[in-house]
């Protein structure tokens, strides 16, 4: 039996299985390097050779350039981030396709410059503009703010009782990307329950993402269905 979700489900899900797969051959690649470690000197030396600049590699550097701990926490930071623009993302898409089908839901008496209107083309893409815009401000100020949007615009409870724990996620998000995952004296302020120490840094990990992905993937799963029903909107087999 197929599934149906929206669009936007479907290209959040698979973002998310790209980060699993990702994992997964970090995995097996790593595996598969410790198998036969001298193989994999051997194809190191000849890569590095070719390099216009290459590494001046003694058996030590060998032994961490082969290590995929080595770089476990820029990889992980970058998925983590990757991870998080996607969960964003997803509400961005879902807006969109609800105001597609419910237009009186992005009303306000908020305004737009006449320019930035008339830059684009059709209406179709106006509205997506717009529900990034709304989206992106939302996400950079607090879940309440986002949770308070969607309840009252959209009338469904998306975050619930995970909500601090989806505000931790997305300022940590914020954090990589403005601070190099630096923690500020704001950051412990939000956060004080976290034991965390100012102006050291998040260490982000393979295990910790593994277990961030499922989570939203579970959350926006659930919220998916109570959209499409919600609004009727256009579901695609997958």
């Amino acid at each position: 039996m197929k599934n149906k979700s929206s669009q936007s489900f479907i290209n959040a899900a698979a973002e998310f299985e790209n980060i699993e797969r990702i994992l997964l051959y970090f995995k097996v690649s790593n595996n598969l390097i410790n198998e036969d470690l001298l193989k994999s000197v051997t194809k190191l030396k000849s890569f590095n050779e070719k390099m216009e600049l290459p590494y001046e590699l003694d058996s030590q550097q060998e032994k961490e350039f082969l290590e995929i701990n080595y770089y476990e926490k820029t990889l992980a930071t970058m998925m983590y981030v990757r991870t998080m623009d996607n969960f964003e993302n997803y509400f961005k898409e879902i807006l969109a396709e609800i105001v597609t089908s419910e237009p009186r839901v992005l009303k306000s008496k908020e305004t737009e410059q006449l320019d930035f209107i008339l830059s684009f083309s059709d209406y179709q893409s106006l509205v997506n503009a717009i529900a990034e815009k709304k989206i992106e401000a939302l996400f950079y100020q607090s879940i309440e703010g986002i949770q308070k949007f969607f309840k009252e615009k959209v009338n469904v409870e998306i975050f619930k009782d995970k909500s601090e724990q989806i505000n931790l996620l997305v300022k940590q998000r914020n954090l990589a990307v403005h601070n190099r995952s630096r923690i500020s004296k704001d950051f412990i302020r939000q956060f004080p329950n976290e034991n965390l120490i100012e102006n050291m840094y998040l260490n982000f990990d393979f295990d910790y993402v593994e277990k961030v992905v499922p989570a939203l993937y579970k959350i926006i799963n659930e919220l998916d269905y109570e959209f499409s029903d919600k609004f009727n909107l256009n579901q695609i087999e997958y």
